[in-house]
C-alpha cells in the first residue's frame, strides 16, 4: 500500500483468500470506512452501500453546439462521449478526440459578429436542435443502463434538453463544465 500510495484514488478495496484463489482490488474515487474482516464469506455491505450511493449514472455536459457524455459507476469514468452540431448540416455528430480549441464556447469563428449571429441562430433553433440530440441521449442512457441522470450547463439550455428528453433526469446542475477535467467533473457533480 505504501509503495503504491501516489496512485491510489480514495479508497481500496481488498477481498482475498489465504490459498491465493481469491484476489479482489479495487481502488475507487469515494471514501470507505476502514475494516478489516476475517471470515469465511466475505462482508460486502459496505461495497453494496457503495453501489448503492453511487450507481451507474450518466453526466451530460451541455454548452451550445458540444454536448458531452460522461458514464459513470462508483464514482469512476466508465466512458466519454462527445457530440458536437455541424452547422453546416444541422445534424449532431459525434465527434472523437478533444474538441477543437474554443469551438465549444465559441462556436464557428472567434469575432464578435460571427458569434453573436451564432448564438441568435442558436437559440431560434436549440429547441429543434435538442429535440434530435434527445433520442440519441435516451438511447444512450437504455444501453449504459445508467439508474441517474445529471445535465449541467446553462440552466435554459439544460432545461430544454431535460424536456426533450423521455429518460428522467435527476438533477440540473447551472454550471459552465464542459471543458474542465472528466474528474473534476465526477467531484463536483456526483460526490458533492
Amino acid at each position: 500500500m505504501h509503495e503504491n500510495e501516489q496512485n491510489l484514488a480514495k479508497s481500496v478495496v481488498i477481498f482475498a483468500k489465504g490459498d491465493d484463489s481469491v484476489w479482489f482490488a479495487e481502488k475507487f474515487q469515494m471514501p470507505v470506512k476502514t475494516e478489516f474482516n476475517w471470515e469465511e464469506t466475505a462482508n460486502l455491505e459496505q461495497l453494496k452501500e457503495m453501489f448503492n450511493d453511487f450507481p451507474q449514472t450518466g453526466i451530460i455536459l451541455t454548452q451550445k453546439s458540444a454536448i458531452k457524455i460522461l458514464d459513470t459507476e462508483l464514482g469512476t469514468l466508465k466512458d466519454t462521449k462527445l457530440y458536437e452540431l455541424d452547422l453546416d448540416t444541422e445534424d449532431w455528430r459525434e465527434h472523437s478526440g478533444p474538441p477543437p480549441h474554443g469551438q465549444a464556447s465559441l462556436g464557428p469563428g472567434g469575432q464578435n459578429t460571427q458569434k453573436e449571429q451564432f448564438e441568435a441562430r442558436f437559440d431560434a433553433n436549440r429547441h429543434r436542435w435538442y429535440k434530435d440530440i434527445g433520442s440519441t441521449l435516451d438511447k444512450l442512457a437504455k444501453d449504459k443502463d445508467w439508474s441517474r441522470i445529471n445535465v449541467v450547463g446553462d440552466k435554459d439550455e439544460a432545461q430544454n434538453l431535460k424536456k426533450n428528453m423521455n429518460k428522467k433526469v435527476d438533477d440540473i446542475i447551472p454550471k459552465n463544465m464542459l471543458e474542465h477535467e472528466e474528474m473534476h467533473i465526477i467531484n463536483e457533480v456526483i460526490m458533492n
